[in-house]
């Protein structure tokens, strides 16, 4: 079964964008991929055939990941680059909104012209295989410190990312690499390594997850990704039920791999671990593993060499490793030269010459391509305007009219990042726009809120006054005084688990805001009756000390906005744009009310992370648990007003025993009005819930769809959604295997998971 889920849309509200790339590629198909890639790989030594399967070590070439040529046969070194918000490391490149920016757009062609300017800037710098996008972390605990790399706490939103980012990326002819399978929820205890920090540990974190949940759940936005043709999958570093994960036949050779009449994603692509993950090549070349990196020295691959292909290829392991590595060479075109030349050094970006040791190269390493056009920048800034959240607006706060003079700018958050952070992207100060670590970018041309702000203010001949220090209150006291508005920056940063930030290893320590940023708002408050709280932050964050105060009238969550932070935040305060952001997760009232916490403490040799919530992750969970969020997963303010039709159109259902998994089952239909002044866009989401029958743990909606509509005032647009098989299905451990009941489905539309319209139930048999 090869079907694309992502639906090709129909170019509309971003047509001037889109109109400015290239006729993209047409990928070959699997099987045509996989014809060329046999007879290649029939001609190549087993230590060429090793070679291809294997990275040529840590730092050891340009990239973040290496795989040595092929002279005699013309096949150049392959080149694999993070990341997932940009080319980390490289110079003359974007820096992208964060995935969970571009997720809180809730727009499929903003989620696609993204990783399609990625793919643009890849393709000229020379990678084949970018590391993105992440379906996981999915955003199982708030405070986990890379699920601002993904797009959001649901698996269906994260799906359609997924695969809108897929298309994006090798519609340019770039491999691209979902990551990290799978339930990788968290960065502590991740690493073996972490016995050195956290006391003596054996093996790496295991989580503990139920069938249904890695189905449902985990695996949910990688079936997307697959079908939306991705070349690689990343697999992780922790365990998954007591085995590695890139050492787990049953969750790559079986879940992965396997064929969909079992339940397996059927995916034809290269499995590569995550660098360093697996520590026994034997048992991953077993499990399934196609390319280890960094490198391993070929162990992998001799390995492999002595066992018989998984799939039934006629040759060894290490045949169908080099097979099907080369498949997505092939698939993406790349073999047709479409690539440039690798003009950089990621692991010494800073140096003009060098060496890279695995080719035996002295002289100049980064050659300074640029790959970064205006157009690049405009979808980095629409991005990040769209994908800013308005939570609260009274008193007509916002957006700033003319008479708004004199603004004031307080928090260290609003200004320029000053230090160098490395190319992990460790900052501690200034503007928040990308969390650190592999999956972030390059920050050299970041445009900061006070920055872009001043320079606004400036040609309305108005006047900013700022304090960036967050605790000289003092002077925060007296500067907030007579303003007519007033901005108070806050932020929460987290990242990978490799660096320590102000002692937060990777993941956040709490979910409140970083810099006492609580005393900041409330001292600005205290003094200006016009405050407005702007929020750069990995995720949720923790509002209740300051969310009633009666001078505190708007908040505004711009997220991790890009290098277009401060312009991209002018459009939103002063009306260019509409926000029409959502939230992509849920904002609790006080951390205990969400499902999950981080494993911060282990006492033994071996942690655990029971997954005992099993399916009822962040809005499914407070539906469960009838816990009242501060904000609902789903929600957003706009400046103008939508209203709903009352009814629902329903199609008549077709039969399930006349439906594949995928094939549509019945449509939705439903309208919507923007009934105030201005024009604005809607989010208009669609959710599920399964028959009474459902199986205890069933949550009790989920999202089956979601359309961004844009409306002129007092227009109405009527919006269609498509519920598939596969959306009223579950995973019934019993039967081991997809299940739809027959009977009475509630659909629900509105504004959030909590702000529904329209309800219908429809009959299926």
């Amino acid at each position: 079964m090869v079907v694309l889920l992502a639906t090709p849309f129909v170019a509309g509200q971003h047509a001037d964008l889109l109109s400015q790339f290239s006729t993209a590629i047409t990928p070959r198909t699997w099987d045509e991929a996989y014809v060329l890639a046999a007879p290649f790989v029939a001609q190549l030594s087993l230590t060429e055939k090793i070679s291809l399967t294997t990275g040529t070590g840590i730092a050891l070439g340009p990239c973040s990941g290496n795989v040595a040529n092929i002279p005699r046969l013309n096949f150049r070194y392959l080149c694999l680059q993070d990341g997932p918000a940009g080319l980390r490391g490289v110079d003359l490149v974007t820096l992208f909104p964060a995935g969970i920016t571009t997720g809180a757009t809730w727009d499929r062609e903003l989620l696609y012209l993204r990783s399609r300017a990625m793919g643009v800037e890849n393709r000229l710098k020379g990678v084949n295989v970018a590391l993105a996008p992440v379906g996981g972390a999915i955003g199982r605990a708030p405070a986990a410190g890379r699920g601002w790399e993904s797009f959001g706490a649901d698996p269906w939103l994260n799906g359609v990312a997924n695969a809108e980012s897929v298309r994006g990326l090798q519609d340019e002819g770039v491999v691209a690499c979902a990551k990290h399978w799978i339930a990788n929820e968290q960065e502590k205890y991740r690493l073996v390594i972490d016995s050195i920090a956290y006391g003596p540990i054996f093996k790496s974190l295991d989580s503990q997850v139920s069938q249904r949940a890695l189905r449902e759940l985990y695996e949910w936005p990688f079936f997307d990704a697959v079908q939306a043709g991705a070349g690689s999958v990343m697999c992780s570093y922790q365990r998954v039920n007591s085995e590695y994960a890139c050492e787990s036949a049953t969750m790559i050779a079986q879940h992965l791999k396997g064929n969909s009449s079992t339940g397996g994603l059927g995916f034809r692509g290269f499995v590569m671990t995550d660098w360093f993950a697996s520590a026994a090549p034997d048992l991953a070349a077993t499990a399934g593993v196609d390319m280890v990196m960094p490198g391993d020295l070929g162990l992998t691959g001799i390995a492999a060499a002595t066992k018989r292909a998984s799939t039934g290829f006629n040759g060894t392991r290490l045949d169908e490793m080099a097979v099907r590595t080369l498949a997505a060479w092939f698939k993406m075109r790349q073999d047709e030269g479409r690539l440039g030349n690798i003009s950089f050094s990621s692991w010494n970006p800073d140096s003009e010459f060098g060496a890279w040791v695995d080719r035996a190269y002295i002289g100049q390493i980064n050659f300074h391509v640029p790959a970064n056009p205006p157009l690049h920048a405009a979808i980095s800034r629409r991005i990040a305007a769209e994908g800013t959240v308005l939570l609260k607006n009274t008193k007509g706060a916002l957006p700033l009219g003319a008479g708004i003079k004199r603004v004031g700018i307080f928090g260290n958050d609003a200004g320029p990042i000053t230090k160098d952070c490395g190319t992990f992207t460790i900052c501690e100060e200034g503007t928040l726009v990308v969390g650190w670590g592999s999956g972030s970018g390059l920050i050299d041309h970041v445009v900061d809120p006070l920055s872009a702000i001043t320079e606004h203010v400036s040609a309305l001949s108005g006047s900013v006054d700022s304090v960036l220090d967050d605790y000289d209150y003092a002077g925060i006291r007296q500067k907030a005084r007579d303003q007519d508005v007033c901005l108070a920056f806050i932020n929460s940063r987290s990242g990978e688990g490799t660096n320590n930030v102000q002692g937060n290893q990777g993941d956040r320590n709490n979910i409140t805001a970083w810099r006492d940023g609580d005393t900041l708002v409330r001292t600005v408050a205290g003094e200006c009756a016009n405050t407005i709280v702007v929020i750069h932050s990995v995720g949720a964050i923790i509002m209740e000390p300051w969310i009633e105060h009666p001078n505190v009238t708007a908040v505004v969550l711009a997220n991790l906005p890009g290098q277009e932070s401060g312009n991209s935040l002018v459009d939103v305060l002063w009306g260019a744009t509409n926000p029409s952001g959502k939230l992509p997760y849920t904002i609790a009232k006080q951390e205990a009310d969400y499902c999950c916490r981080v494993q911060y403490e282990w006492t033994g040799f071996f942690p655990e992370q029971k997954f005992d919530e099993a399916l009822l992750i962040d809005y499914k969970w407070f539906d469960a648990k009838r816990i009242a969020p501060r904000f609902e997963f789903g929600f957003g303010l706009s400046y103008t007003n939508f209203t709903y039709g009352g009814t629902l159109g329903i199609s008549t259902p077709k039969s399930l025993a006349a439906t594949g998994f995928v094939d549509t089952v019945f449509t939705v239909t439903t309208q919507v009005t923007n009934s105030g002044d201005v024009a604005g866009k809607e989010v208009v989401q669609l959710y599920l819930s399964l028959p009474s029958a459902a199986p205890a743990g069933t949550p009790v909606r989920q999202l089956r769809g979601f359309e961004k509509v844009a409306l002129q005032p007092r227009e109405t647009k009527q919006v269609s959604f498509k519920v598939t098989r596969r959306d009223l299905s579950y995973w019934d451990e019993t039967a081991k295997g997809w299940l739809a009941l027959k009977g009475a489905y509630e659909i629900s539309v509105g504004a959030s998971s909590r702000d529904l319209l329209a309800t219908a139930n429809v009959v299926v048999s």
